[in-house]
């Protein structure tokens, strides 16, 4: 899906108005967004596929050069290509609305307006990415008191679980603290916005 790009560096680089930069954005953001709009919103006409394709690209080019777009700092390219996603699922919804009006229209449901907006995800993906990269970085056995403690399961049946499985003897005191103090290592290092 994502072309071989430094899409992060790219969209830096163009928020700071470097013109090869933001030719190579536009360019991979044009064929992204009629990639998107000829697989998934084959319900539009040519002509409405390329309005919401005109719409996509202005709302992206506009928030990136007013520094909206949060998914460029994040750690990988799957936020940034998320975010043009929703922009564009969201302009060809728009179009629909407008062009086929939305009171008792069947066809309306086939493309309903879903999940959060473009920037609400880039910061929930980011956030996720944060709470992975925090949970690769303890021990083993840590992440699974914790993965367990957060499903609910019972500090008697990790402490089970962890002889059983990693043949660790730990008190359900001490599973309750590492996973107190992992929940706090993570709100600390991964604030939400």
């Amino acid at each position: 899906m994502p072309d071989r790009l430094d899409l992060r560096g790219l969209f830096r680089r163009c928020r700071r108005n470097e013109e090869t930069a933001c030719e190579a954005v536009y360019s991979w953001v044009s064929r992204m967004t009629t990639s998107i709009l000829n697989r998934k919103f084959s319900n539009l006409s040519r002509i409405e596929r390329g309005e919401a394709a005109d719409r996509a690209r202005f709302r992206i080019v506009e928030a990136m050069s007013l520094g909206r777009i949060d998914a460029v700092d994040a750690n990988s390219d799957w936020p940034i290509i998320g975010y043009v996603t929703q922009v564009v699922e969201h302009a060809a919804i728009d179009v629909w609305r407008e062009r086929h009006g939305t009171e008792g229209s069947d066809q309306l449901e086939t493309h309903p307006a879903r999940g959060p907006s473009p920037e609400a995800w880039a910061i929930s993906q980011e956030l996720l990415a944060c709470i992975e990269r925090v949970l690769r970085s303890v021990e083993e056995a840590d992440r699974f008191i914790f993965l367990l403690k957060l499903n609910g399961v019972s500090a008697d049946a990790i402490a089970g679980d962890l002889h059983r499985i990693l043949q660790i003897v730990i008190t359900t005191q001490a599973i309750d603290t590492r996973f107190s103090r992992l929940r706090v290592k993570i709100q600390r290092e991964c604030p939400g916005r």
